[in-house]
């Protein structure tokens, strides 16, 4: 958490809002080091907004903020002013909203981390499972749907580079089920279409495009398209 001893030089209030309470707030565990402080900052009705390290003028260790409503909107851990670890983000609420699992390999742009995202709705149901690379998709993803199927998934992907590259399967409330694989962000090869777990149809894609149409229950094919070259 956060250490500062319990004999620290006494809080130095960088700023205030007009009815006098304060707005930015630092606490130096060493008067001669001014690079190394506890750094608050606080909305007009006194409630915290952040509090966090500051080591050698970057984030480090624990760092919350907070709503208005004292209810924690995010929680991260830092370490020469980059996220490490899990970060996790609240609704106002209460309700957890994103759980980050970030790569210590990679980094985050635009507050964007790479590793694994979790999102959850406001009653904290999990709607997507992803993961990122420099922004994009890169890897599975799995997507959720709540009706009278509880945490039905409603698409599996993979992506490479935020193109779909693999295995694609989608599922739909009246029990159908599609099945297919995705190369360079385009449909390719066979893709298997399900009713009840029964297959009923195939079709044959080349570079996007549907070349063939297999009806199993009749048995019939249908041509659609010659594959381009």
């Amino acid at each position: 958490m956060y250490s500062i001893p319990a004999n620290a030089n006494p809080k130095k209030i960088i700023s205030t809002f007009d009815n006098g309470k304060p707005e930015i707030v630092r606490q130096y565990p060493d008067s001669k080091d001014t690079t190394e402080y506890l750094y608050m900052r606080y909305f007009e009705n006194g409630q915290l907004l952040v509090k966090g390290m500051i080591k050698n003028n970057k984030q480090e260790g624990h760092w919350q903020w907070w709503y208005k409503n004292g209810i924690v909107h995010d929680s991260a851990l830092l370490k020469d002013g980059k996220y490490i670890g899990t970060r996790k983000h609240w609704y106002e609420n209460g309700v957890i909203k994103e759980v980050e699992y970030i790569d210590p390999h990679g980094d985050c742009i635009a507050n964007s981390c790479n590793g694994q995202l979790i999102f959850y709705d406001s009653l904290g149901r999990i709607v997507i499972d992803e993961f990122l690379k420099d922004g994009k998709f890169d890897g599975r993803v799995i997507q959720y749907y709540y009706n009278d199927k509880n945490g039905q998934i409603k698409r599996y992907g993979e992506y490479k580079n935020d193109l779909p590259w693999g295995k694609r399967i989608e599922w739909y409330t009246d029990n159908r089920r599609t099945e297919g694989q995705y190369l360079n962000g385009k449909e390719e090869g066979t893709w298997h279409y399900y009713k009840n777990n029964k297959e009923y149809s195939q079709n044959e894609y080349k570079n996007g495009k549907v070349l063939t149409i297999k009806n199993l229950d009749t048995l019939t094919h249908q041509i659609t398209n010659s594959p381009t070259h």
